[in-house]
């Protein structure tokens, strides 16, 4: 697999302690780096993106070395926080996911071929973002999943689930439909006025919780309500009709009453059939339901649907480090 990305021109502003520092600065991207400005930064050097609306988040390998400019730029130690200007942010983030992807396939392929174990490499490109998703360590099972976009896919077929709507929530860590909310507040105290926000990523049962919250706080003052009312109608509509109870089952999941979930998620498997992130979802209503075993059971089906889920596998490392 070799990247043949075009160049990507931008314009961006570096984010420290959650704001855009200073002007707009020029940036492109090509094969071979990505330029901040007057600096050049190497795409061996990230190990990990995130993007959320318009700023992506570049995490930066332990051992980099980084100019001047950029490293008085960097947030919580290890990560650089561009906000890019238009709709380009998820466009950059897909093309450092894809030139760092193959990069890694590359050095993966010629570390076996040195061991005469070339054979061994597999990796297959994600349909939904086009990076290359190395599974040279796992089992084949009938479902893939991109740890860059977070889609779910099968070999040579076309997207699942896409990482951009379905995937695992922010806030509760559930596979639902995840969407950016305005969490808003107004207050008014005789001669004193004002108004607090911030976004938050969250699924659409996280939403609901969120809506209730504002609707109550901003009540006395009337003036947040529409606020709150339109993230209750924005977590309502346009959802997937195969996963219209999605919500439904989670809510139920997390209060732990996994037999009345589960006859939801039973549903939704007829549209999505072993899909590994209803799977997780189900073993997280037993275990909140305290049935340890059937908790387990459903997670070896998400593995073994999905050898390289990733959000199963974070969840039972956890639990074990945690020696539950």
């Amino acid at each position: 697999m070799t990247a043949t990305t075009a160049d990507l021109s931008f314009k961006f502003h570096f984010v420290t302690n959650g704001r855009a520092q200073g002007f707009a600065k020029k940036g492109s991207a090509n094969n071979d780096s990505i330029i901040l400005g007057k600096d050049v930064l190497k795409y061996d050097d990230i190990i990990d993106t995130t993007t959320r609306d318009q700023r992506i988040v570049l995490v930066l390998a332990s051992t980099v070395n980084l100019a001047p400019n950029l490293s008085k730029s960097l947030a919580g130690g290890s990560s650089l926080v561009l906000e890019v200007n238009g709709s380009k942010a998820r466009e950059l983030e897909r093309q450092i996911d894809r030139i760092t992807s193959q990069k890694a396939i590359a050095n993966r392929k010629h570390n076996l071929l040195q061991l005469g174990q070339g054979d061994l490499l597999r990796a297959v490109s994600c349909p939904e973002c086009e990076a290359a998703v190395d599974l040279t360590d796992f089992e084949r099972t009938s479902h893939i999943y991109c740890r860059f976009c977070e889609s779910i896919f099968k070999e040579n077929q076309p997207t699942l689930t896409k990482g951009d709507t379905y995937r695992i929530c922010d806030e509760c860590g559930m596979f639902d439909r995840v969407k950016g909310y305005t969490e808003f507040y107004f207050y008014f105290l005789i001669f004193i006025y004002g108004f607090s926000y911030k976004r938050r990523y969250m699924c659409d049962h996280c939403a609901h919780n969120l809506f209730v919250k504002m609707f109550w706080i901003n009540l006395i003052f009337l003036l947040g309500i529409p606020f709150a009312l339109y993230v209750k109608f924005k977590s309502m509509t346009g959802r997937s009709p195969e996963l219209q109870q999605l919500s439904r089952a989670n809510a139920l999941a997390k209060k732990g009453q996994y037999q009345k979930a589960e006859s939801i998620y039973q549903q939704l498997y007829q549209h999505h059939l072993e899909h590994p992130g209803l799977l997780l979802n189900e073993g997280i209503a037993h275990l909140n339901g305290k049935d340890g075993e059937g908790a387990l059971h459903c997670w070896r089906r998400s593995l073994q649907s999905c050898a390289n889920y990733h959000p199963t596998l974070r969840l039972l490392y956890s639990l074990q480090k945690s020696g539950q």
